[in-house]
């Protein structure tokens, strides 16, 4: 266990046993003596020991702040060195329709957000005298995105620089001293163009000539030209700093990638340690698998109860902790397997309508493929560019045109599949696709995972069958759940080692002779793993 870490838990026992010591001295009254159980409250509610009321209180919401601080750092880093090495780029699965969604919608909250802080200040600027009590805080935030992204051997310069300029550029007459701003914005964009790369070097520089042109243009409003000046510098920081933090966090990914391990361990290890983590999901999680499939408790046990919850989330009982930074994976594998599923089924249900299975795969698959990745998509559009695909088809190859019965039939069993989760097809789908991925994945396990060779199924790779029109996302599928599961493994593995030699004595157990009970609901305890 790493420095840090110690020094917060030993700082949370001390606050514990302070907290006790506390209690212990209210319990007695001034000289030694306990407090009558009737007597005044006089003593309860005196100053002094309202004061260590309040002391305790500040102590306790100290330790919380500094306890939250300390994971949530921790789970920065490995969920960054999770992603590194779990899910690097390339990968050809989109991201979930929500995360874009709320990425969109961060984009559109920060776009509103910018211009009020924008209109902000040029009311300010309007003000006789003009208010520049904003206008310095503007100023010092540039100041500060600057400082913040510059090397430290260029800091002290800019410091200098900075120091040197005159930053009183605004008037109380209204105007602004053009120079100056002039001055201020060439300092900043020649910063922008020394340290970003060459390639972008000529965006930026006509970026810094039309800013020119408005400062130099004395007909325009000297409110209007000193937010348009420092909101044009804000924005080429910001394209900077994001360009210097993808970098980065390129150059850091196989450091990262390399060190997984280490730092999901650290993260699950800091937890155990406080008692914020006692695995109860994960054994009841695993407790709920093995007495469903009936498997043996072992690896094996641990690798098809992931497959479950990847490939049919609903039935779950609950999420595991140790699953805890696959979670967003996890979402994108589940969706990408009810995109495989229903995209193949609404085959089928063309297939069986028009005869024509062979001449709709491609065209199909791809058209409801895009549909159904677009967020927000509606059963009526889906309905309709199925329906239209599979005319458009017919007609392309002088095929005999559905009948409007037809038409209405296939409409129907699309509809059905969408909003009916149990629709007999798609589950006879859903049901094929999991035996197939569930075997592939099994077999990748076991072909790259020596010590869980022993344990996991080796049978030949079962065909495709109606899922090789999409067989490049099958394939991209399996390979980043064998990634999931290899990687939870290899770090996971000193608290699964804990939780299955107890639930192999709960079936031992239950097995005897007289012992016809059901096993225990209560969590396993968890010790901490040595680090």
């Amino acid at each position: 266990m790493n420095h840090r870490v110690a020094c917060a838990v030993g700082a949370f026992a001390a606050a514990a046993i302070a907290a006790r010591q506390c209690c212990a001295r209210r319990k007695k009254a001034p000289g030694g003596a306990r407090a009558p159980a009737g007597g005044s409250r006089a003593a309860a509610d005196s100053p002094s020991a309202e004061t260590q009321r309040e002391q305790k209180r500040a102590a306790e919401a100290r330790n919380l702040e500094a306890k939250q601080h300390l994971l949530n750092g921790l789970l920065a880093t490995a969920q960054r060195a999770y992603n590194a090495a779990v899910q690097p780029e390339g990968s050809r699965l989109p991201p979930p329709a929500e995360l874009k969604s709320a990425r969109d919608f961060e984009k559109k909250l920060r776009s509103v957000m910018e211009k009020a802080y924008w209109d902000t200040l040029t009311v300010h600027l309007k003000e006789t005298p003009p208010h520049t009590d904003f206008l310095n805080r503007v100023v010092k935030d540039l100041r500060n995105m600057l400082s913040g992204i510059a090397p430290r051997r260029l800091k002290d310069r800019i410091k200098q620089q900075f120091e040197n300029v005159d930053w009183d550029f605004m008037r109380a007459d209204g105007t602004c001293d053009r120079a100056s701003l002039e001055i201020i914005m060439n300092l900043f964009m020649d910063y922008v163009k020394g340290f970003q790369a060459p390639a972008k070097n000529d965006a930026s520089s006509a970026v810094a000539k039309a800013l020119l042109v408005q400062i130099r243009d004395a007909s325009s409003e000297a409110s209007a030209v000193v937010t348009a000046v420092l909101s044009g510098i804000q924005q080429q920081l910001v394209e900077l700093t994001d360009d210097i933090t993808a970098a980065r966090e390129v150059l850091a990914a196989p450091t990262l990638a390399q060190e997984a391990g280490d730092h999901v361990r650290e993260f699950y290890r800091t937890q155990v340690q406080l008692g914020l983590h006692t695995f109860a999901a994960t054994t009841k999680w695993l407790r709920a698998h093995r007495d469903a499939s009936g498997a043996e408790v072992n690896d094996r046990l641990i690798c098809t109860a992931i497959i479950e919850l990847i490939l049919n989330p609903r039935t779950a009982p609950c999420f595991p902790e140790s699953l805890q930074l696959d979670r967003a994976l996890l979402k994108q594998l589940a969706d990408e397997t009810q995109l495989i599923t229903l995209t193949t089924a609404i085959l089928g249900a063309a297939g069986q309508v028009t005869r024509c299975h062979n001449l709709l795969a491609k065209p199909l698959t791809e058209e409801v493929a895009s549909v159904l990745r677009k967020p927000s998509t509606q059963l009526p559009t889906l309905t309709q560019h199925s329906l239209g695909v599979v005319s458009s088809e017919l007609r392309k190859f002088n095929k005999k045109a559905l009948s409007e019965g037809d038409m209405n039939l296939l409409a129907g069993m699309i509809n059905n599949m969408v909003t009916n989760p149990d629709d007999r097809l798609l589950m006879t789908y859903q049901q094929r696709f999991t035996q197939i991925v569930s075997q592939r994945i099994m077999k990748q396990l076991g072909a790259s995972n020596a010590p869980m060779a022993s344990t996991l199924q080796q049978t030949p790779l079962p065909p495709l069958g109606p899922f090789a029109v999409m067989e490049e996302n099958v394939e991209e599928l399996v390979t980043l759940a064998v990634r999931l599961i290899s990687f939870n493994i290899k770090w996971a593995k000193p608290y699964y080692d804990r939780l299955l030699p107890a639930l192999r004595e709960e079936v031992e157990h239950t097995a005897s002779p007289g012992n016809e009970v059901q096993p225990s609901s209560n969590p396993i305890r968890i010790a901490v793993p040595a680090s």
